[in-house]
C-alpha cells in the first residue's frame, strides 16, 4: 500500500459545521475534510450524483467561505460509533470546479495552518523535555478529538497525519 496521497491537492480534515443548499432547501452538516478541489460533507440527507450544492462554512482561522460544486460521491453509513474522525458516516463528496481566488486562499491558508501545526507538534514531541502545555495548546488548534494521548500514541498520530500532506510525484 502506498503512503503517498494520490490526490492532486492535499485534503485536510476539519470537522467544521456547515450549512448547505440542495435542490432549493437548506440543511445542516459538517465538513469532514477539504481541499482546493473538493470537500466531503457529513450528512444523513439522501442526495443524488451530479446534483449542484452550495455550502457555507467557516474554516478555522479563516473568514466564512461559500463553496459551490456538484456531488461526485455518496457514502452510506456502515458503522456508527462516537468517533467522528474514524467513522464511516453518511455524507457526500463535492467537486468544486472553478473556485474564486478568495476561497482558494482561505482553503490554502487552512491547509498550510494544519501542516505547520502538525510539524510544530512533531517538533515538540521529539524534544527530550516534552512540554505538555505546548502540546495541549497545539492540539487545541487541530481537528483531533480533545482527549488525553500518551506521548508515543501522539507521535504515531502526528506522523500519520503528516503523511497525508504528501502528494503523488508529478
Amino acid at each position: 500500500m502506498s503512503t503517498i496521497n494520490e490526490r492532486r491537492y492535499v485534503r485536510v480534515k476539519c470537522l467544521t459545521p456547515a450549512s448547505f443548499e440542495y435542490r432549493g432547501n437548506s440543511y445542516e452538516g459538517t465538513i469532514r475534510d477539504v481541499s482546493l478541489c473538493g470537500t466531503f460533507v457529513l450528512s444523513p440527507l439522501p442526495v443524488e450524483m451530479d446534483e449542484k450544492v452550495k455550502i457555507e462554512t467557516k474554516l478555522p482561522e479563516c473568514e466564512p467561505v461559500t463553496l459551490r460544486g456538484r456531488i461526485v460521491r455518496i457514502v452510506l453509513p456502515n458503522r456508527i460509533t462516537q468517533d467522528p474522525v474514524t467513522d464511516t458516516q453518511a455524507g457526500f463528496g463535492v467537486d468544486f470546479g472553478a473556485v474564486p481566488l478568495a476561497t482558494r486562499e482561505a482553503i490554502d491558508g487552512y491547509v498550510r495552518l494544519m501542516f505547520r501545526t502538525f510539524r510544530k507538534l512533531q517538533f515538540e514531541l521529539s524534544r527530550a523535555d516534552v512540554s505538555q502545555d505546548a502540546i495541549q495548546e497545539l492540539l487545541h488548534q487541530t481537528y483531533l478529538p480533545k482527549r488525553s494521548y500518551s506521548v508515543d500514541a501522539l507521535k504515531d498520530l502526528v506522523a500519520a497525519e503528516l503523511k497525508g500532506f504528501r502528494l503523488r510525484p508529478v
